[in-house]
């Protein structure tokens, strides 16, 4: 009798801890976080094989390794970061890395002269990463939450 009120008591016992272990709230990182999930969004390719479509790329390239950037403002070092992403990306395509990178105008008219840009730097740094400008926004997309004033982001998802 007592060996089963001993079990009892245990099996009551786990109970409590798995409820006040349920009630415990956990933050889930957001945004640029480590360890947050990258949100699907959708951007308009404009290096790819199919150019001005818009498209996922999140959900595109699923669970596979993935690198993000997010670039503000193109110079020199962000067009050799680019390439040597490219690079890499290329040379571990067969494990499932992916990438792109999207571009962030600083308005409406950059915007505009944005895709021709991207199609030069493209062709000139021989890049087969898809470069992508923003759909929902020229902010790009708010649930990543991108801090503000960085040039260049780059995340590993």
């Amino acid at each position: 009798m007592r060996n089963h009120l001993a079990i009892v008591l245990t099996s009551l016992m786990g109970l409590c801890v798995a409820a006040a272990d349920d009630k415990v709230e956990t933050k889930k990182p957001t945004g640029c976080e480590v360890g947050a999930e990258v949100p699907p969004f959708y951007v308009r390719e404009i290096t790819s094989d199919h150019p001005n479509l818009a498209v996922c790329l999140v959900c595109k390239n699923g669970d596979r390794p993935s690198v993000l950037v997010s670039v503000r403002k193109i110079d020199q070092q962000v067009e050799r970061l680019l390439a040597a992403i490219d690079r890499t990306v290329d040379s571990h395509r067969a494990e499932g890395l992916r990438g792109f990178a999207i571009f962030l105008p600083a308005d409406a008219k950059d915007l505009k002269d944005l895709p021709a840009r991207l199609t030069t730097l493209a062709r000139d740094r021989n890049l087969s990463l898809p470069l992508t400008i923003p759909v929902e926004s020229t902010t790009g997309p708010a649930s990543l939450k991108l801090p503000d004033g960085v040039q260049t982001t780059v995340l590993f998802y």
